[in-house]
């Protein structure tokens, strides 16, 4: 039992749930945080790991648009988003390769 365990989940439920563990901010109750921050550049993990020298690629299983991450995460530092479109296309030609 935790009798201090506060949700960070806003209205975009799992997208803000991402959006507060990558930048450290808590989502809001207006507006899913994709949408309502779309244009903000914060400086969040993904930017804070490419200063470091390492790469930023986002991966999400579902279709790009999705609470808006394919816009989202451009501003986010992501250097690519692999959404369910290109990853289906991975394993169509993982598949073609093993043939």
């Amino acid at each position: 039992y935790f009798n201090h365990f506060y949700s960070t989940t806003g209205v975009g439920n799992t997208s803000d749930a991402e959006f507060a563990a990558l930048n450290g901010l808590y989502p809001n109750d207006e507006r899913e945080c994709y949408r309502l921050y779309v244009d903000n550049t914060f400086q969040g993990l993904p930017w804070i790991l490419r200063d470091a020298g390492y790469g930023a690629y986002a991966f999400h299983g579902y279709v790009k648009t999705f609470w808006n991450r394919d816009e989202a995460y451009k501003t986010q530092g992501f250097e690519h988003f692999y959404s369910q479109e290109e990853l289906e296309r991975l394993v169509e030609l993982f598949e073609s390769i093993n043939e």
